[in-house]
């Protein structure tokens, strides 16, 4: 997987890459100040999240698709739609059963559960990032960026509904995610199908958090923010790809 000299294991090595690893992590580790942030203002960083959700979805991750099928063929369609299905039944259960319904062991597993499948994500767009960067150059970073603030949403809402777990283990385990994608990436270089399927899986769970959690509901909405977040993220990516 050469292109020229530059690799998937300098390109896992590269200080962009591990700046992003620890991004990740510093924003599972700040959750209890961005748990502050959003109470204090809720309606505007919902908003302003959204518009950049969106703009991300659209503007990046539905061309992804194309690109993938070049690469895997047809399986690319029903990889996103494993994750975009099995990632929302995984979450409607957890939501379903929050730990104020449940006691002892059966919350513990709760917590684990929903941060596991949070790490599991963390860990899989790092892993593949190296290889992405290869592909898309310099377009991956955008893509952090809008992961990120996703991911501020999910500390969010892991810390509201799994608070005492979260804050006391959950959030550190989950910034070892990116570090130790970041780490493997050092030494095992996947393969690009492989590597292709893992962002299929991702960008199926990411758009059906996108259009069910991140665009704020009429009575928590604020459109200035909204198209302002959409615009921030939106214009910068539009030039880069030649659209404007």
């Amino acid at each position: 997987m050469e292109h020229g000299e530059v690799t998937y294991t300098t390109i896992a090595g590269h200080p962009y890459t591990l700046a992003a690893a620890m991004a990740f992590a510093a924003i599972h580790l700040l959750a209890p100040h961005c748990r502050r942030l959003f109470a204090s203002y809720d309606r505007h960083a919902y908003s302003l999240a959204g518009g950049m959700a969106v703009a991300y979805a659209i503007l990046i991750l539905l061309p992804e698709f194309e690109y993938i099928h070049g690469q895997v063929g047809n399986i690319v369609y029903p990889m996103v739609l494993a994750g975009l299905v099995g990632f929302y039944a995984l979450e409607l259960y957890l939501l379903q059963r929050r730990p104020s319904e449940s006691r002892g062991s059966d919350a513990f597993r709760m917590a684990s559960l929903h941060i596991g499948t949070v790490w599991l994500y963390t860990w899989g767009i790092i892993y593949a990032m190296p290889d992405q960067v290869l592909q898309h150059g310099a377009m991956v970073y955008f893509s952090v960026a809008a992961i990120g603030m996703h991911l501020v949403y999910k500390d969010y809402l892991m810390s509201v509904h799994h608070d005492e777990a979260y804050l006391h283990w959950g959030r550190y385990l989950l910034a070892s995610a990116p570090l130790i994608a970041w780490g493997m990436g050092l030494m095992l270089e996947p393969s690009e199908f492989v590597s292709d399927l893992i962002v299929a899986l991702l960008a199926g769970y990411l758009l059906q958090n996108v259009f069910r959690n991140e665009i704020p509901d009429d009575r928590a909405s604020c459109v200035p923010s909204f198209v302002l977040g959409a615009v921030l993220f939106g214009v910068p990516v539009a030039y880069v790809l030649h659209l404007l």
